[in-house]
């Protein structure tokens, strides 16, 4: 199958879902693509790796921790009919809101 996780992206902090396919040949080589999450955060998320899950509607969650307040953050998306990710919620959400 494929492998997920949630990475930097770029210079302004943002975040990606990183998706690695496994080669068509059978070796044990991936060969990613990467889907924006969000482009620039307000804080660096690399206190704490960010995470992601799915819950069982198959809604992706991506979470991560500002480095400078401490606040938990996270975001959203539905997925689409094909079964591939729509793009996420427009903003991150503060966990306390």
């Amino acid at each position: 199958g494929d492998l997920l996780t949630a990475v930097g992206e770029g210079s302004h902090n943002g975040l990606a879902l990183a998706v690695g396919v496994p080669a068509s040949d059978g070796s044990a080589h991936l060969t990613f693509k990467y889907e924006p999450i969000i482009a620039s955060l307000p804080g660096n998320p690399s206190t704490l790796f960010p995470t992601f899950t799915q819950d069982t509607a198959r809604n992706l969650y991506v979470a991560w921790i500002d480095d400078k307040t401490f606040h938990l953050y996270y975001m959203w998306a539905a997925p689409k009919p094909s079964g591939t990710v729509a793009r996420p919620s427009p903003r991150p959400r503060r966990r306390s809101e």
